[in-house]
C-alpha cells in the first residue's frame, strides 16, 4: 500500500498539481502550507542523481513502462528496474521528512 501511495504522490507532483493541492490541503492548514510542500517535494526530486531522475521522470511523468525505459535509454530491462528502485528508495528517504508537515 505505501508503494502505491508514493507511485500516486510522484505522479501528482509531476503532473497533476491542482490534484496534489486539494489532496493536500485536506491535510494541511493553508495554502502557503501546501505550495511549501509541492516546493520541497520538487527540490527533493530535483536532487536525485541525474540517472535516478531520469528513471522517475521517465516512469511517473512520461508513463513509460520497463521495456520502454530500457529501449530508449539503450540498457537491459533488468538495469531499469534495479535504477528505478533505488530511485524510489532514495527519494523516500528525501521526501520522509515532509511527513511531518502533514
Amino acid at each position: 500500500m505505501a508503494d502505491t501511495r508514493h507511485d500516486w504522490f510522484l505522479s501528482q507532483v509531476f503532473h497533476h498539481r491542482a490534484a496534489l493541492h486539494r489532496y493536500l490541503g485536506k491535510l494541511t492548514s493553508g495554502a502557503q502550507d501546501i505550495e511549501d510542500l509541492v516546493q520541497e517535494a520538487y527540490v527533493r526530486i530535483y536532487a536525485l542523481p541525474d540517472y535516478q531522475r531520469t528513471m522517475v521522470i521517465l516512469y511517473h511523468t512520461e508513463g513509460l513502462s520497463y521495456d520502454e525505459i530500457a529501449e530508449v535509454l539503450s540498457l537491459p530491462i533488468g538495469t531499469v528496474k534495479s535504477r528505478l528502485n533505488r530511485a524510489r528508495l532514495t527519494l523516500r528517504e528525501k521526501l520522509e521528512p515532509l511527513k511531518e508537515l502533514f
